[in-house]
């Protein structure tokens, strides 16, 4: 397990960090950061003047439904090179969990929004095969969000 946790509010950010691992248990939406996540810079967990990484980091979501979990992914639909369409699909979690654990996909998060008990995480699908990425967007309502990591890793500045 891990040493040190916090709630995920301003000392933390995912930005260009990639989950590659994702489980539900115990009414918990758990991601998988095996590059960690960034600890902000001044922050309680990281007094320095720099924003650096943590080691291997997990990020709870606690108190979520998953009926209230909803996640899309946009594809592009190409005509003779020419992007003619992209289309909104939308996928269970448990088809989620399976892609992330399998290593097909790794869910790059660029943006995080919350309002009271609804966030709203948006990012990239990187795979391993065409399409190499695409955007999607996760809405999950959840009580909390908590970051769970053992170690400040100060040669990894952002």
């Amino acid at each position: 397990m891990f040493t040190h946790s916090a709630p995920l509010d301003t000392s933390f950010s995912m930005h260009d960090c990639r989950a590659t691992g994702l489980r539900i248990e115990r009414g918990a939406l758990i991601f998988t950061f095996e590059d960690g996540v960034w600890a902000c810079a001044g922050s309680a967990v990281n007094p320095g003047e720099k924003t650096i990484r943590t080691g291997r980091a997990d990020v709870r979501l606690d108190g979520f439904t998953a009926e209230e979990t909803e996640l899309a992914y946009f594809r592009e639909l190409r005509f003779f090179g020419w992007k003619a369409a992209e289309l909104r699909k939308h996928l269970t979690l448990e088809a989620l969990e399976r892609c992330v654990n399998s290593g097909r996909w790794e869910l790059e998060f660029k943006d995080a929004f919350s309002a009271g008990c609804a966030y709203l995480f948006r990012g990239l699908v990187w795979q391993k095969r065409r399409p190499y990425l695409m955007e999607f967007e996760l809405s999950v309502e959840a009580s909390g969000m908590t970051c769970f990591w053992d170690a400040l890793r100060p040669e990894c500045e952002w």
